[in-house]
């Protein structure tokens, strides 16, 4: 969940806070996202946000299994 980028995704297109944050889990789900370094662009928050969405829902390591 990217918190200050779906804001502002949801009020260009008039939907609400909840429906940007929505869609921006939706994003992260359908690419993958499963890790940090699969985080990337040219905005801060973008970035920051995506790396700690990761770190949430990265998948197990081997080592802990």
């Amino acid at each position: 969940m990217i918190m200050d980028g779906n804001r502002r995704w949801a009020k260009e297109r008039g939907l609400s806070s909840v429906e940007g944050h929505k869609a921006g889990y939706e994003w992260a789900q359908k690419k993958g996202i499963t890790s940090p370094d699969q985080c990337g662009g040219k905005s801060n928050s973008f970035t920051e946000g995506c790396r700690s969405w990761a770190v949430e829902n990265q998948a197990p390591s081997k080592a802990h299994s």
